[in-house]
């Protein structure tokens, strides 16, 4: 966020105004960065909100005047008295273009001769189509048909409740308006590829004053940005005004329009060379039917565009004389809940899919008590009518179809279901699917795998696993999995002897997955064991709320000091993106930068299918493998998981470091499928010479010394279902467990010690804990349990979930499926861990046992945040901790 402000107001300050009428100034994100810079600033707003919170911020800005009146309202503005008009990020709620040609025309008698109105963040009406195609390449959960993404993208379009402008429109407006002499349409800039950068532009109208004259730029033709630095160096000894580059493939637009091909340059390349040029970069609109290029303007930092004006090539306009040939026509919300599918992909990135509300009431205003709170009983109840939705309502074809959708509206709420709806879309989550569930099995007579309705939501679906089953041909897989394929590289490994290796000490290093659990324990020791800057990857809009992100996850581990040190930097990206979400020049800078990288970032979901976890999982691993291999070589330390092996991988009931997993097909769980796909990945790049190393932890719980610990962990999730019930599994079991403080200070000591020839570490516990020394460790604490047989406990937590609504049993529910009454069958095998022991000689990194101390010291973290019940007992180990 903070570069594109900064672009914005570059622009802004660029001519120096001294008058400034800014039309919905907001929350004064423009206000007070150029109001300091000004004699007089205006600030309206159609919100009286907005207005009085600027009032008190303002106290310290007397040239700061603000109005609360809608934005085409200029009474007792005096014509001409203004150099600056602003409209930032505000027309696309206006209701129409001619609302906005309404406003404009206000706008333009209030600015001086010579004056610009800049109009910003304006959504690219050619590029809509682009645009919503992203968005449902990004959120489908399997691949989709041409058909189905047309059919998506044409409904999304035609739903379209904001205002959209084609570039056209203001060079019409530039040709036909005489108050105007020219339109300058620039594309947003920043280092993220993202909405904003893609799909968006910016309009400078400049308005016409007798003293301009008109600049025509020198044609450099496009062969590539090292050819056009030499030659703008060229040019500026002989001290060319402006040079022009015209029609340059969009690298960002990549992907989106099949015009762009693997010839295409991130628009940022070009910025960068401000830096060593006596140029302003400004990336421009190519004109129309160009919309999969960019013409770059390069003028000298001392022209002063107060009276100069640099033809910039847009053309004259093309096509209709109509203003509305150039706008869509935004689709009015008349319907209550109709922001429902955005609201629910905001909360979606934020909250437990459990926590995410079934039904979205808009309403005016909160009613209130006579305490000034929320009267709750005064609100109106949720409607039970299908919520708007991507795909179109198709009703139930088939008696079967038409029973399931019965149980779907019973579980749901909602009479009406169509067979082709998301059962997730429609408000379901784990625990209500968990619900469905029980109830195919009761009324049905049929046992359908949980993962089945993550991987399929529809009834479509269901429908014919259900047949399937009936039929005996066993569980329908939706589409198979080639796993081998995904794994392999799009891209060479440069040969070891070309690309160099750093030879200066570490002085800085990427770390993902740093909000996470393992993650935050690996800041930790990097920062107390190395002297390196670390940069951390964190989602986030900017760097205040990724920090604040990375912030909160340290506090939460009791992590503090290092929340607030000077080496953590944070770097906001997204691991599921290309080039991590970075744009290329800005991938390039990091890869110059950076000495070591630490990909410990993951999506965790054990019931989640692998399209889920493709994204941030193996395209977030194949990303940094590309960073590592960018540049001088980095070396890639690679945290996978134990998991990724399967039981044909075992040989003697023994898998050696060395093994490498060969069977992903036995692998069922999404998450497994990823790191396996991830993992191989790594390998590849290892075997071709890129330095890397890969750790291998096996189950890991809390810090052995405070006790901090995830309670999402499946261990723990049975545990509390256990002691709720007041029973507890027996199984013929052993747990291999490994404390985060451990793992962490292995990973660290080893990526410091070792070199990194590809080689793997397994970290697990030397000591085992038999699942009987965990329950002797829990009745020590104070807990009253009976054990039974696994399947006698498995039935009263069916019973538990479906009768009481038991939260902790409906928790664990989805995780217990498949073998798991063999007797937790997935700890019985013995890892290898000669290399660990070889690479952790002599550093005093040891892994304690997970005896009755330290599960004492786990519980009593446990029961002080809520998450266990307290002991029935005073008989606690550990009640200090």
């Amino acid at each position: 966020m903070r570069e594109w402000v900064d672009a914005t107001v570059k622009h802004l300050l660029d001519a120096k105004p001294k008058r400034v009428l800014e039309l919905g100034c907001g929350t004064g994100l423009l206000l007070f960065r150029v109001a300091p810079a000004c004699e007089h600033y205006m600030g309206t707003d159609i919100s009286l909100t907005a207005i009085r919170r600027l009032e008190t911020l303002t106290e310290k800005l007397p040239q700061v005047s603000l109005r609360q009146q809608p934005a085409h309202y200029t009474e007792g503005i005096e014509p001409g008295s203004y150099d600056l008009i602003i409209l930032n990020s505000v027309i696309q709620y206006f209701p129409s273009v001619e609302y906005f040609l309404e406003v404009l025309d206000a706008a333009v008698r209030a600015v001086r001769p010579g004056g610009t109105v800049f109009i910003g963040d304006v959504r690219s009406l050619p590029l809509q189509e682009a645009f919503y195609c992203s968005v449902e390449q990004f959120k489908a959960r399997r691949a989709l048909t041409p058909e189905e993404r047309s059919s998506r993208v044409k409904e999304r379009m035609e739903r379209e409740h904001e205002l959209l402008l084609d570039p056209q429109l203001f060079v019409k407006l530039a040709e036909s308006k005489p108050q105007f002499a020219h339109a300058e349409i620039q594309w947003k800039r920043g280092s993220r590829c993202n909405e904003l950068t893609r799909f968006r532009y910016d309009v400078l109208l400049r308005v016409s004053a007798s003293e301009q004259r008109t600049v025509e730029p020198l044609l450099l033709p496009w062969t590539s940005v090292r050819d056009a630095e030499s030659a703008l160096q060229k040019l500026a000894g002989q001290d060319a005004e402006a040079v022009a580059i015209r029609g340059v493939p969009n690298a960002r637009l990549r992907g989106f329009l099949e015009e762009v091909g693997e010839d295409a340059v991130d628009p940022m390349a070009f910025v960068e060379l401000e830096r060593s040029l006596p140029y302003d970069i400004a990336i421009h609109w190519a004109g129309p039917g160009r919309e999969d290029r960019f013409d770059v303007i390069c003028t000298r930092r001392d022209l002063s565009l107060d009276k100069r004006i640099v033809q910039t090539g847009s053309g004259k306009s093309e096509g209709s004389e109509e203003w509305g040939a150039y706008a869509n026509r935004p689709v009015k919300l008349a319907a209550p809940g109709g922001l429902s599918p955005e609201l629910r992909s905001l909360l979606k990135e934020r909250l437990p899919d459990y926590f995410i509300p079934s039904a979205c009431v808009t309403v005016r205003s909160f009613p209130l008590t006579s305490n000034g709170k929320i009267d709750r009983a005064a609100l109106p109840a949720p409607g039970r009518e299908r919520p708007e939705l991507e795909n179109p309502y198709v009703e139930p074809r088939t008696p079967l179809e038409r029973r399931l959708a019965e149980l779907w509206s019973s579980v749901l709420g909602i009479p009406q279901i169509g067979v082709l709806d998301s059962f997730f879309e429609l408000g379901g989550h784990s625990l209500l699917a968990t619900q469905l569930i029980f109830k195919l099995r009761d009324e049905l007579g049929i046992e359908i795998p949980l993962r089945v309705l993550f991987e399929t939501p529809t009834i479509e679906w269901m429908s014919a696993a259900v047949e399937a089953i009936q039929s005996g041909q066993g569980e329908l897989v939706a589409s198979r999995l080639d796993l081998w394929s995904e794994s392999s590289l799009p891209f060479d490994i440069r040969d070891p002897g070309t690309a160099g290796q750093a030879s200066r000490p570490v002085q800085n290093i990427l770390l993902t997955g740093a909000t996470g659990f393992l993650g935050a324990f690996l800041l930790r020791e990097l920062l107390r064991s190395t002297a390196a800057d670390i940069f951390c990857l964190v989602r986030g809009r900017n760097e205040e709320e990724a920090m604040r992100r990375l912030q909160t996850n340290l506090a939460k581990y009791g992590i503090r000091d290092e929340a607030v040190s000077e080496r953590v930097r944070v770097i906001p990206g997204d691991l599921g993106q290309e080039r991590l979400g970075l744009s290329e020049a800005a991938f390039e800078r990091l890869a110059g930068q950076m000495d070591a990288l630490y990909h410990n970032g993951s999506m965790v979901h054990f019931i989640a299918p692998y399209v889920e976890h493709k994204a941030a999982n193996v395209l977030g691993t194949r990303e940094m493998i590309r960073l590592a291999n960018t540049g001088r070589f980095k070396t890639l330390h690679f945290v996978s998981t134990t998991h990724v092996f399967s039981g044909r991988d075992i040989k003697n009931g023994v898998l050696l470091e060395k093994d490498l997993p060969q069977h992903p097909e036995d692998l069922r769980l999404g998450y497994t499928q990823s790191k396996w796909v991830a993992e191989r990945m790594v390998l590849e790049a290892a075997c071709s010479g890129l330095p890397a190393l890969i750790y291998r932890p096996g189950r890991i719980w809390g810090d052995s010394v405070t006790g901090r610990c995830q309670s999402s962990d499946f261990m723990w999730l049975i545990i509390k279902a256990s002691l709720q019930l007041g029973l507890i599994p027996a199984m013929e079991a052993e747990l291999e467990i490994v404390p985060a403080d451990f793992a962490a200070r292995a990973i660290v000591h080893l990526s410091g010690a070792e070199t990194p020839d590809g080689r793997a570490y397994h970290l697990v516990n030397p000591t085992r804990t038999t699942w009987s020394e965990v329950i002797e460790s829990l009745a020590d604490y104070g807990y009253a349990l009976r054990t039974v047989p696994y399947g006698i406990w498995h039935e009263r937590i069916l019973q538990a979930a479906a009768e009481s609504g038991d939260q902790a049993a409906k928790a664990v529910l989805p995780l217990l499926e498949g073998d798991w009454g063999d007797g937790m069958s997935e700890f019985q095998v013995v890892y290898d861990c000669t290399h660990l022991h070889q690479g952790l000689k002599g550093s005093g990194v040891t892994c304690p046992k997970l005896d009755r101390s330290l599960m004492s010291t786990y519980l009593t973290y446990f029961v002080q945040t809520g998450f266990l019940p307290q002991p029935s007992s005073g008989k606690t180990g550990h009640q200090g901790a």
